[in-house]
């Protein structure tokens, strides 16, 4: 299994508005073909810091459900962003 790790930093008025994309994009890999579950984690230090990780069998299995992410999701994610996010990937032991 792989963990895929993004850091996301919301504009400080955009912070329920990038909460809520990816609660939809949550909503949209469910049921995806190797998609083990997603979760949200919300900075204690900064409201507008958010953690979202994605649980997959496989990378190849997380490549191919990139067609699953619509656009309105996607581009409402971005809109909300203050920065660039950091992604990483980790497998699990």
């Amino acid at each position: 299994m792989v963990v895929y790790s993004y850091d996301l930093v919301a504009r400080p008025d955009a912070a329920g508005a990038l909460r809520n994309a990816l609660a939809d994009l949550i909503a949209a890999l469910e049921g995806a073909a190797g998609h083990q579950g997603s979760e949200m984690l919300r900075s204690l230090d900064n409201e507008c810091r958010i953690n979202f990780r994605e649980r997959w069998d496989s990378v190849q299995a997380h490549d191919e459900a990139g067609h699953l992410l619509p656009g309105a999701i996607m581009a409402a994610m971005m809109a909300a962003l203050s920065e660039k996010p950091g992604r990483a990937i980790y497998e699990v032991l």
